[in-house]
Protein backbone atom coordinates (compact mmCIF):
# COMPACT_ATOMS: atom_id res chain seq x y z
CA UNK A 1 0.00 0.00 0.00
CA UNK A 2 2.76 2.48 0.92
CA UNK A 3 4.58 1.81 -2.37
CA UNK A 4 1.48 2.53 -4.46
CA UNK A 5 0.87 5.69 -2.43
CA UNK A 6 4.45 6.85 -3.05
CA UNK A 7 4.18 6.21 -6.80
CA UNK A 8 0.88 8.10 -6.90
CA UNK A 9 2.48 11.06 -5.10
CA UNK A 10 5.42 10.96 -7.53
CA UNK A 11 3.05 10.92 -10.52
CA UNK A 12 1.11 13.95 -9.24
CA UNK A 13 4.36 15.76 -8.41
CA UNK A 14 5.76 14.99 -11.87
CA UNK A 15 2.64 16.32 -13.60
CA UNK A 16 2.82 19.56 -11.60
CA UNK A 17 6.59 19.90 -12.09
CA UNK A 18 6.16 19.65 -15.87
CA UNK A 19 3.13 21.96 -15.93
CA UNK A 20 4.35 24.61 -13.46
CA UNK A 21 8.06 24.85 -14.18
CA UNK A 22 8.17 28.59 -13.41
CA UNK A 23 6.67 28.18 -9.92
CA UNK A 24 9.00 27.93 -6.90
CA UNK A 25 9.50 24.35 -5.70
CA UNK A 26 8.08 24.97 -2.21
CA UNK A 27 4.92 26.51 -3.63
CA UNK A 28 4.56 23.63 -6.09
CA UNK A 29 4.91 21.14 -3.22
CA UNK A 30 2.10 22.93 -1.41
CA UNK A 31 -0.12 22.49 -4.47
CA UNK A 32 0.74 18.78 -4.53
CA UNK A 33 -0.18 18.45 -0.83
CA UNK A 34 -3.47 20.27 -1.37
CA UNK A 35 -4.34 18.19 -4.45
CA UNK A 36 -3.53 14.90 -2.73
CA UNK A 37 -5.57 15.96 0.29
CA UNK A 38 -8.59 16.63 -1.90
CA UNK A 39 -8.18 13.38 -3.84
CA UNK A 40 -7.63 11.17 -0.78
CA UNK A 41 -10.34 12.71 1.38
CA UNK A 42 -12.89 13.11 -1.40
CA UNK A 43 -13.85 16.45 0.11
CA UNK A 44 -13.07 20.17 -0.01
CA UNK A 45 -13.68 20.57 3.72
CA UNK A 46 -10.45 21.51 5.50
CA UNK A 47 -11.36 19.45 8.56
CA UNK A 48 -11.91 16.28 6.52
CA UNK A 49 -8.80 16.86 4.40
CA UNK A 50 -6.68 17.39 7.54
CA UNK A 51 -8.09 14.29 9.23
CA UNK A 52 -7.29 12.22 6.14
CA UNK A 53 -3.74 13.59 6.05
CA UNK A 54 -3.26 12.81 9.74
CA UNK A 55 -4.52 9.27 9.17
CA UNK A 56 -2.32 8.64 6.11
CA UNK A 57 0.94 10.05 7.45
CA UNK A 58 3.10 7.90 9.65
CA UNK A 59 4.05 10.85 11.83
CA UNK A 60 2.36 11.67 15.12
CA UNK A 61 1.14 15.09 14.00
CA UNK A 62 -2.50 15.79 14.72
CA UNK A 63 -5.23 16.89 12.33
CA UNK A 64 -5.10 20.47 13.67
CA UNK A 65 -1.52 20.83 12.46
CA UNK A 66 -2.45 19.53 9.00
CA UNK A 67 -5.38 21.96 8.95
CA UNK A 68 -3.01 24.88 9.67
CA UNK A 69 -0.75 23.72 6.82
CA UNK A 70 -3.69 23.54 4.44
CA UNK A 71 -4.76 27.05 5.48
CA UNK A 72 -1.27 28.33 4.66
CA UNK A 73 -1.55 26.73 1.23
CA UNK A 74 -4.88 28.44 0.60
CA UNK A 75 -3.51 31.80 1.79
CA UNK A 76 -0.37 31.62 -0.39
CA UNK A 77 -0.44 34.67 -2.72
CA UNK A 78 1.49 32.77 -5.42
CA UNK A 79 -1.30 30.21 -5.77
CA UNK A 80 -3.73 31.80 -8.17
CA UNK A 81 -5.83 29.95 -10.73
CA UNK A 82 -3.65 31.27 -13.54
CA UNK A 83 -0.40 30.06 -11.94
CA UNK A 84 -1.48 26.79 -10.38
CA UNK A 85 -4.50 25.10 -11.93
CA UNK A 86 -4.64 26.54 -15.45
CA UNK A 87 -1.29 25.06 -16.65
CA UNK A 88 -2.26 21.60 -15.37
CA UNK A 89 -5.71 21.73 -16.99
CA UNK A 90 -4.16 22.90 -20.29
CA UNK A 91 -1.63 20.07 -20.16
CA UNK A 92 -4.26 17.43 -19.37
CA UNK A 93 -6.57 18.67 -22.13
CA UNK A 94 -3.78 18.76 -24.72
CA UNK A 95 -2.86 15.13 -23.97
CA UNK A 96 -6.35 13.90 -24.79
CA UNK A 97 -7.15 12.91 -28.33
CA UNK A 98 -9.83 14.98 -30.01
CA UNK A 99 -13.27 13.92 -28.88
CA UNK A 100 -16.51 15.40 -27.68
CA UNK A 101 -16.22 17.35 -24.44
CA UNK A 102 -19.00 18.15 -22.00
CA UNK A 103 -19.07 21.63 -20.44
CA UNK A 104 -21.10 22.32 -17.32
CA UNK A 105 -22.43 25.79 -16.52
CA UNK A 106 -23.81 26.01 -12.98
CA UNK A 107 -25.12 28.85 -10.84
CA UNK A 108 -25.21 28.07 -7.13
CA UNK A 109 -26.45 30.05 -4.14
CA UNK A 110 -24.85 29.78 -0.72
CA UNK A 111 -27.51 30.61 1.88
CA UNK A 112 -28.68 33.73 -0.01
CA UNK A 113 -25.50 35.70 0.80
CA UNK A 114 -23.29 34.47 -2.06
CA UNK A 115 -23.83 33.31 -5.62
CA UNK A 116 -21.29 31.54 -7.82
CA UNK A 117 -21.44 30.92 -11.56
CA UNK A 118 -19.03 28.15 -12.60
CA UNK A 119 -17.95 26.79 -15.98
CA UNK A 120 -16.48 23.30 -15.66
CA UNK A 121 -15.29 20.46 -17.87
CA UNK A 122 -16.86 17.06 -17.20
CA UNK A 123 -13.95 14.60 -17.09
CA UNK A 124 -14.05 11.00 -15.83
CA UNK A 125 -17.09 11.54 -13.67
CA UNK A 126 -15.83 14.79 -12.12
CA UNK A 127 -16.20 18.47 -12.88
CA UNK A 128 -12.92 20.34 -13.41
CA UNK A 129 -13.59 24.05 -12.80
CA UNK A 130 -12.27 26.24 -15.60
CA UNK A 131 -13.71 29.65 -14.66
CA UNK A 132 -16.01 31.14 -12.07
CA UNK A 133 -17.40 34.44 -10.87
CA UNK A 134 -18.82 35.28 -7.41
CA UNK A 135 -21.16 38.04 -6.31
CA UNK A 136 -23.22 38.83 -3.21
CA UNK A 137 -26.63 37.22 -3.09
CA UNK A 138 -29.73 39.16 -4.15
CA UNK A 139 -27.69 41.60 -6.30
CA UNK A 140 -26.62 41.71 -9.93
CA UNK A 141 -23.36 39.90 -10.85
CA UNK A 142 -20.13 41.80 -11.47
CA UNK A 143 -17.13 40.15 -13.08
CA UNK A 144 -13.87 40.74 -11.20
Amino acid sequence: MATSRRSFIRAVDSLFRQSMSDMPQRTRQRVVVLTLSILCSGSLTLRRMASTQAYLTLQTTCAARHKRRLRRVLNDPLLTWERSAAPVVRRLLSRRRARRRVMIIDETAQAEHLRVLTAALWQRGRAIPLAWVCWPGRTKPTVS
